[in-house]
Order: structure tokens, then C-alpha cells, then sequence
């Protein structure tokens, strides 16, 4: 019987939420803390760890009066970027926003802002760049919160069926794969180790790939506000549809 063209083969994949080696902090406890801190670093930790939390106003207020000077977008600036990209333009100034937008680094936003600084999209622009260099700088202490457990940042989903490695697909490779990983002071995954193997090479390296590259973390943070490492771990299935 003769394979079915890799073409036609419906992959899956699916990954359990990573599980801590310690409790996660709550809300309310975050809160607490954030609040008694009362600074604009402590108040970007409750915003990261709970974007649709209970105090997003009051803490965005907050924000607003002790980092004036951050870059904001306002609803007129908002607006007037949602048209213009509505257009659809094709010159070489909307291809380096896309494209700015789309790699969502530092690197190429500040150099889309150097090339044309009063792009309609600019001001959100500036906005992603400030977000991106304060992530960089995760590691940093913050006076007044802790201890908290690190937690989970949203954002790409870990594993998709479209990340099926083509390789074991065609070997018709399948099989769970559980990991486990340091979650490091900056936040990110790192020191990846498959502790269960799904009895595929491929897919046991595809699994520590994608966490390592993926998964991003708000720190653990000990009593004095310094960030620390912990420990996480899930596990990935990798089947191939009937």
C-alpha cells in the first residue's frame, strides 16, 4: 500500500499547560504587594502577569502618574494607524512597518523608527519597543514585591499541529513527550531536558525547541524583589490523524 502524500496527512499536536514546582501567586496577592510598592516597576508586573485583571484601571493610573514620560497611543493615534493600514499601502515605508511589526524585536523597531519617525503607526510602534525593552530587563530587581512564583506570560500558543517536524511525519513517528526546564531570572526558558521520551529523536527535540523558544515567563521574585530562577515542565502529544 502505497503512502499517503505528506501533503494529505493531518498533523496534531497538543502541549498540557506547563506545570510549576511551586504554587503560582494569585491576583490578590500580586496586588497587594504591587500596590503597597507603589512604583511603575511593581505595577508592570501585576499588568504582564493579569492584562484583563481586576485593577488594569487603576494600575494603568497609576502608571500614568509615575512614568508620565513612557510612550502612549492615543485613540486618535490608534485610530489613524488602524486606516491607514485598512489601505493596504505598498511602499517601501508600510513594507518596513509590516515587517518591523511582524519580527517584533527591538532591533527592527528601533530601525523602522530611525528610517520614518512620523509614520502614522509610529506611536504604537514606540509603544511595542518601550514594552519589549522593559521585558529585556526582567532580570532587574523590583523593590517591594516578593516573595511571588513566576508566571506565565500570554502569547503563542506552545505547539500547533503545523509544527509537526516533516521528518517524523514521514516516518509516521508519534508519541508523548514530557520535558522539563529551568525558568531563568530574565524569564525564559532555558536547560530544557526530556525526562519521558516519546521513542522519537525528532520530536522529543522539537518539543524542548519549541518550549525554549516560545514559553516566556514573568520571574520569580525572592523577599527583596530580586528575580530567581524555578523549575516548570508539561508534556507534548504528537499524533498523526487517521
Amino acid at each position: 500500500m502505497l503512502a499517503a502524500p505528506l501533503a494529505l496527512l493531518a498533523a496534531q499536536a497538543a502541549a498540557s499547560l506547563p506545570h510549576d514546582a511551586a504554587p503560582t501567586s494569585s491576583e490578590d496577592t500580586v496586588w497587594t504587594q504591587v500596590s503597597a510598592a507603589d512604583h511603575a516597576d511593581a505595577y508592570d508586573i501585576y499588568l504582564r502577569r493579569f492584562p484583563e485583571g481586576e485593577h488594569v484601571d487603576t494600575a494603568k493610573a497609576a502608571l500614568a502618574r509615575l512614568a508620565p514620560s513612557r510612550p502612549v497611543e492615543s485613540e486618535a493615534q490608534s485610530a489613524a494607524c488602524d486606516a491607514y493600514a485598512d489601505d493596504l499601502p505598498i511602499d517601501d515605508e508600510a513594507s518596513t512597518y509590516r515587517k518591523a511589526f511582524a519580527a517584533d524585536t527591538v532591533r527592527t523597531y528601533r530601525q523602522a523608527l530611525t528610517e520614518y519617525p512620523a509614520h502614522a503607526c509610529a506611536p504604537r510602534m514606540r509603544v511595542a519597543l518601550d514594552e519589549l525593552e522593559r521585558l529585556e530587563a526582567l532580570s532587574a530587581p523590583v523593590a517591594g514585591v516578593g516573595p511571588l512564583g513566576f508566571h506565565l506570560l500570554p502569547g503563542r500558543p506552545l505547539v500547533r499541529g503545523i509544527d509537526y517536524p516533516v521528518v517524523a511525519m514521514r516516518q509516521g513517528a508519534e508519541g508523548n513527550v514530557t520535558m522539563t526546564w529551568t525558568v531563568g531570572n530574565d524569564g525564559r526558558v532555558k536547560d530544557c531536558a526530556v525526562t519521558t521520551s516519546s521513542g522519537s529523536d525528532v520530536l522529543d527535540a522539537a518539543a524542548c525547541r519549541l518550549a525554549t523558544q516560545r514559553l516566556r515567563y514573568d520571574p520569580a521574585r525572592d523577599a527583596s524583589g530580586n528575580a530567581v530562577e524555578g523549575r516548570s515542565w508539561t508534556t507534548i502529544s504528537w499524533r498523526i490523524a487517521d
